[in-house]
């Protein structure tokens, strides 16, 4: 258990930072209303880990490179107060 505890540390503590940003985005009224910080914290998460897993497994002459950062705005437009 205590190796997968050390494996999964960082992990952890990717997701308690990215809370912390969905917070204060939260209590500046940024955060789109009903949003859960912890629930955002989680699918960006899984969004950056589906990203790298695209990234490192994606062929040589794709546009995937082109494409990262429109994907990206887009979720985070999603998470955005109107």
């Amino acid at each position: 258990a205590s190796v997968q505890e050390e494996v999964g540390r960082p992990a952890q503590e990717f997701l308690r930072k990215i809370e912390g940003v969905y917070q204060r985005a939260a209590d500046k009224g940024m955060l789109r209303e009903g949003l859960d910080p912890l629930q955002c914290a989680r699918d960006t998460w899984v969004f950056t880990s589906g990203m790298l897993h695209l990234i490192f497994g994606h062929q040589r002459g794709s546009d995937l490179n082109k494409r990262i950062p429109a994907m990206i705005s887009t979720h985070m437009a999603l998470r955005r107060r109107g």
